[in-house]
């Protein structure tokens, strides 16, 4: 079974302030700026990263997940990717970056154990501890269509989300990134990026 992790809509205006940007660049950056890039050659970011997102998520789920990095997933394309496949009672999570990694773990728990992993003020979330864990079966190899998924726009820095607090912006940053998400247009805080990149 293969597919492509396509582009996701903008889901509405959303971003923030200058210094609350800075914060969510430096401290959110093993998940948001790790894109992976086709024909790279090596993994973007780390395991330990998405670790982290489930332990957040679903304190206690990481166990049940066996969370790998590699070069190339199955297959003859060369492009970011994600493999899912049993392992005992372990899924065996396998990607080219950890941005394919948060969305393997996040197409896993929407399509396998029928979760919502959504924005607070969209409805939240629907998760659970699973008494067993759904097995993935027949193995799943998702490669993306594009390099590049957006969210957000350059014009909204202050409409939606200028009053979230870190653990608000937290959960939105592990959802983008359990979305498959790994651009964020924001402009606020660009030229210290740009200057230390």
């Amino acid at each position: 079974m293969t597919g492509a992790v396509a582009a996701l809509p903008s889901w509405g205006p959303c971003c923030c302030l200058g210094s609350m940007w800075r914060a969510i660049l430096f401290l959110g950056a093993p998940l948001l700026v790790i894109g992976s890039v086709p024909g790279s050659g090596q993994p973007k970011g780390t395991e330990r990263a998405v670790g982290d997102l489930l332990d957040r998520l679903l304190p206690g789920a990481r166990s049940h997940f066996s969370l790998r990095l590699t070069s190339n997933c199955p297959g003859p394309v060369e492009a970011p990717c994600y493999h899912l496949a049993d392992e005992g009672e372990q899924v065996v999570v396998t990607a080219t970056g950890a941005s394919e990694l948060s969305a393997a773990v996040g197409f896993y728990l929407r399509e396998y154990c029928n979760m919502t992993i959504g924005w607070l003020r969209g409805g939240g979330n629907y998760i659970f501890m699973p008494l067993t864990w759904p097995k993935v079966g027949v193995q799943v190899v998702r490669r993306r269509s594009v390099p590049w998924s957006y969210m957000m726009n350059v014009c909204t820095h202050s409409y939606s989300l200028v009053w979230y607090d870190w653990p608000a912006w937290e959960q939105l940053i592990d959802w983008m990134a359990l979305s498959g998400i790994n651009n964020v247009l924001a402009m606020t805080g660009q030229e210290e990026v740009q200057y230390k990149v």
